[in-house]
């Protein structure tokens, strides 16, 4: 191959060899290989959730999609090393590739792999398929009428069982619908429901067949249900098809199956401006598996009776809540309850108790209270289906109750005292545990009172997380990426209406900020902790950090004009209204985060995430920031720890330490100090040594940082390392902590070249 014709690349951390981009793949588009590789680029977020872990079938199209094609299941010897693979019986002699992240995506597009066919299974459960798929194969394209009308009828089928289903094209003539099931059938299980679900609706649905023999189908659509076998294959969603037109397995909106015309209607150029027109139709699929029918025990009619009303409200074609029909598995012994946060129209709790076969469910817009005798307000709703205990996710706008979900706690509860308008029960959940007494007032209006526990409870202190840093980017999939804004670390509280800002010090500086306490009133919960950075930004938007440090001694704060007050960048929540937060993920609290924040608020901000790091690396280099911060996706809050959950990277090299020690002055500073000794946090109560700083002080900074210093008790030596001029070191508590900015890192973990820039906003006290 003549080496033009190669290019070398670096995709999310990993080296690519691509070869013969120009070449045509797609011969009626054309479509060029370059062409197909920008497409997966642009939709792996769409793509790889259904084909990630799954033993996968390359089509290969070597010469374009008028060639020669041919299957590619084994992994090859050429394979990078960086791509994995797996066998799935002990028996099995292939070793099937797995595509897994974006570089294993493009390297085989750079194969010409035209089809990606993944199985029903993953490596991880290889016995067990997660979905099943009914593949709708008309005799020619022009029944592609008959398919439709089939699929839609295949769906009311499906959903009247209680499944939930997606449709697609198959990007050649037909449709393709998946329905995922709970991963604990066999295939010969799954096979056995099959056959009998379909042959059942056969019987009034005569267009369609189960005859795979072409000679026997008559010209009917052959129901395709064969798929489901062991070690089967089909076309994933979002995978291009090997025909010239360059179509692709299209995932698509059910409302939208009567106005196809074609099952290569969507192709590698307006797949992607559906998908932002209309939204991902497929975005609820991982949360709606169920049990197959054959192992539930369906509602009984006085229980369909009691949810008329929520299926009145609810269009389950379009809704991916549980529908009346979906079997109800009795809790034996015990009930259940379920806690929600719902961002409808008005952001509210949904409280879920378990009885007789349906869920109580009531509005409680502030949260279930948290003293002992406070009262919330409570708004009784219609009752709920019992598979709503484990509904997460967003309801479709134009929908009732349109908005996200989540899930905030769950447990069991028990009965106290029931009466028609009261009941008293004692919930037992993973994060709130104590009594409550629910009690109506008028029709739908109730009230909620927590009845045991103790009075004026506040919200718990914490000590901020901090990040550990790194000279090295980490890999996208394992980490999403923010700003690290140059400004002081706060928490804010809010209670009610009272909200205080407290410094990584401890120290509260609510009143050197009264813009920020104004607007944080708006927040859109009754009692957080939020974790933010407050900044003061110029006419660029760029954070300066000595006008944030300057607020702190600002006197009269009230009169400060409108472009210099502060901004808080809020990043994490670590409580909301009773519950702790700091067990759940990162992207969980970060969307918390965003829900609970006043709209186009320009005084509290979300600090966003974004997906690729070197993207947002080389913005901020750009802009002259400080650096980013880098977040395990899915890491949990730790509080006072410095972890690799979380990496800064610097691109100015400013560093926030402590000061631990202080050299004698000499000469014009003898009256003062020659020199800080810098140190940070390390495991447990070890003190890391991090150099010396000796520049970049002013002679008012000088006395001022002495004064400081003189204040603070003297101590034994804090670390092991031996330092220069230790017989002239004076240590010191590690009260005071100062920004400085150097060169680089020595070997040894020192800084190089420091200077220094200011004390840190937790230190000025005074």
């Amino acid at each position: 191959m003549p080496e033009q014709d190669k290019i070398t690349t670096n995709i999310e951390g990993y080296s690519l060899s691509l070869s013969n981009l120009d070449k045509v793949l797609f011969e009626e588009g054309p479509y060029v290989k370059a062409q197909l590789i920008a497409y997966y680029m642009a939709m792996k977020n769409y793509i790889l959730p259904f084909i990630e872990e799954r033993p996968m079938t390359l089509i290969r199209y070597p010469d374009g999609s008028k060639g020669k094609k041919f299957y590619s299941k084994n992994k090859p010897d050429w394979t990078p090393d960086w791509i994995n693979s797996c066998k799935i019986g002990e028996e099995e002699e292939v070793e099937y590739l797995l595509i897994n992240k974006l570089p294993d995506l493009v390297w085989a597009a750079n194969l010409a792999a035209l089809e990606l066919h993944p199985m029903t299974i993953k490596c991880s459960n290889p016995e067990h398929p997660d979905h099943f798929i009914i593949d709708l194969d008309p005799p020619d394209e022009k029944a592609f009428e008959v398919v439709k009308n089939l699929s839609l009828a295949l769906k009311k089928h499906f959903e009247n069982q209680g499944f939930k289903t997606f449709v697609k094209t198959s990007g050649s003539k037909g449709l393709h619908i998946f329905v995922p099931i709970e991963s604990r059938y066999t295939h010969d299980v799954l096979m056995d429901y099959l056959r009998s679900t379909v042959t059942e609706f056969l019987k009034t649905n005569e267009e369609g067949t189960l005859a795979f023999n072409k000679d026997k189908r008559d010209g009917k659509v052959l129901i395709d249900i064969f798929r489901n076998n062991k070690n089967q294959t089909c076309a994933a969603a979002f995978s291009t098809r090997g025909n010239p037109s360059g179509s692709v397995s299209m995932p698509i909106f059910w409302e939208d199956v009567p106005e196809l015309t074609s099952s290569k209607q969507f192709h590698i150029e307006n797949a992607e401006s559906y998908l932002k027109t209309k939204g991902n139709p497929w975005e609820n699929y991982a949360s709606s598996a169920v049990s197959l029918p054959t192992d539930r025990s369906y509602q009984s009619p006085d229980v369909l009776e009691k949810l008329v009303t929520y299926q009145e409200k609810r269009d389950f074609s379009i809704t991916n809540e549980p529908s009346p029909m979906a079997y109800a598995a009795a809790s034996k012994g015990v009930k259940r309850f379920a806690l929600q946060l719902h961002d409808a129209t008005k952001l509210h709790y949904d409280l879920r108790l378990e009885e007789e076969g349906i869920l109580l469910s009531w509005a409680i817009p502030k949260g279930l209270p948290v003293n002992k005798e406070e009262k919330r307000l409570a708004v009784k709703t219609e009752d709920h289906p019992i598979p709503y205990l484990f509904f997460e996710g967003e309801i479709p706008k134009q929908q009732y109750g349109a908005g996200k979900m989540w899930i905030m706690d769950s447990g069991t509860y028990s009965l106290i005292e029931r009466k028609e308008n009261a009941i008293k029960f004692r919930l037992k959940g993973k994060k709130i545990a104590g009594d409550f007494n629910l009690f109506q007032t008028s029709e739908d209006q109730w009230m909620v009172r927590r009845t045991d526990g103790l009075e004026n409870i506040s919200i718990p202190d914490f000590d901020p997380m901090l990040a550990v840093l790194s000279d090295k980017l980490p890999k996208d999939e394992d980490y999403f990426y923010e700003i690290k804004w140059d400004g002081i670390r706060v928490n804010l509280r809010k209670d009610g209406d009272e909200v205080i800002l407290v410094s990584r010090g401890g120290r509260d500086i609510s009143d050197k900020f009264p813009e920020v306490i104004d607007e944080a009133k708006k927040i859109k919960a009754e009692r957080v902790s939020i974790d933010g950075e407050l900044v003061v930004l110029d006419q660029d938007g760029k954070p300066v950090f000595t006008k944030a440090i300057g607020r702190l001694h600002q006197k009269s704060v009230r009169q400060v004009p409108k472009d210099k007050w502060a901004t808080l960048y809020c990043f994490d929540i670590v409580y909301m209204d009773g519950l702790n937060l700091m067990d759940q993920t990162v992207e969980k609290r970060k969307e918390w985060v965003k829900t609970l924040l006043p709209e186009s608020s320009a005084i509290l901000r979300l600090s966003e995430a974004f997906q690729e790091g070197k993207s947002l690396w080389d913005a901020v280099d750009k802009m002259d920031l400080e650096g980013i911060i880098c977040k395990k996706r899915k890491s949990v809050y730790q509080s006072g720890k410095r972890s690799d959950d979380w990496l800064k990277l610097k691109v100015n090299n400013e560093e926030e330490a402590l000061i631990i020690g202080y050299t004698r002055g000499e000469g014009d500073r003898a009256p003062y100090f020659g020199a800080l000794h810098l140190g940070m946090k390390g495991e447990g109560k070890r003190m890391v040594y991090l150099g010396k700083v000796g520049t970049g002080f002013d002679q008012q900074t000088l006395e001022f940082v002495f004064q400081k210093l003189k204040e603070i008790p003297k101590i034994k030596k804090p670390i092991e390392e031996k330092v220069d001029e230790e017989s002239a070191t004076v240590w010191i508590e590690p009260d005071l902590s100062c920004k400085v900015k150097y060169a680089s890192l020595t070997p040894n973990g020192t800084f190089r070249e420091a200077v220094f820039i200011a004390l840190s906003g937790n230190s000025l006290n005074g």
